[in-house]
């Protein structure tokens, strides 16, 4: 079963500081910009979970209300334990990387027209 992880609306809850809240819909933008500063959204924080070694801990908040993994892909080959058996040096350590956000390739961002307008 999916899961719909990403909303095009914050909905419940907001889950990263990147959620979009509310949506601003005007003729021109200067009545865009006077309805964007009406509009007035209150946070309640949440207990923050940063790290997938976080995610996975039994008593971790959950991100979305099905939990904190959105898919899990196990992959199989060959026979590790006599790879390793086999091999002249095995190295064992905890490797990390930065932070990155992926890259989109096209903007956040949608134009309306109402069905009126466009006939």
């Amino acid at each position: 079963m999916s899961q719909n992880d990403w909303p095009v609306l914050a909905y419940d809850k907001v889950r990263y500081y990147g959620d979009a809240v509310a949506l601003v819909v005007a003729e021109t933008l200067e009545a865009a910009s006077e309805a964007l500063a009406l509009v007035d959204v209150t946070y309640e924080p949440l207990p923050v979970v940063d790290s997938p070694e976080a995610a996975l801990a039994p008593d971790a908040p959950r991100v979305h209300e099905r939990g904190n993994v959105l898919k899990e892909i196990h992959v199989q080959k060959g026979d590790v334990a006599a790879g390793l058996a086999q091999a002249d040096l095995v190295v064992e350590e905890t490797y990390r990387t930065p932070f990155g956000e992926h890259l989109f390739l096209e903007p956040e961002a949608s134009v309306a027209v109402p069905e009126a307008m466009a006939g």
